[in-house]
């Protein structure tokens, strides 16, 4: 697991909504399965908006995304790709799930029968197996 990290003082309001909207997606997309409707929700790490420089201390917008392994923020449109992904119809069996977009490596454990049904093409480019 990553390092536990707690929130910046100017961004606590913001992290303690983050573990309800997990519950709540999850819960909503139990509730609604029956119906056929999916619910997920992307969790994005360091993204550039107009708020950063608006809501963070100076020192704070000069670091911001530097911490993470791509060192820098990223655009709003590389996180569009995440949206695209889970409201494709291939992702039909995805619900109730979170993807942090962060600028860091998706690290996904799998059985050997899920290797060989992900030898079809893959809409995410960055899957590392953990054995």
């Amino acid at each position: 697991m990553g390092e536990f990290r707690h929130a910046e003082p100017y961004l606590l309001a913001h992290a303690t909504a983050k573990g309800p909207i997990q519950n709540f997606t999850g819960g909503l997309a139990q509730m609604l399965a029956e119906k056929g409707i999916r619910v997920d929700a992307v969790a994005p790490g360091p993204i550039w908006t107009p708020l950063i420089p608006s809501t963070m201390p100076e020192d704070a917008v000069k670091s911001f995304g530097k911490r993470f392994p791509i060192k820098r923020p990223g655009p709003p449109a590389e996180s569009a790709t995440t949206y695209v992904v889970l409201g494709a119809p291939l992702s039909s069996f995805t619900s109730g799930t979170t993807v942090a977009v962060t600028g860091k490596a998706v690290h996904l454990r799998f059985d050997g029968a899920q290797k060989q049904r992900l030898k079809e093409p893959r809409l995410l480019a960055d899957v590392r197996y953990n054995q």
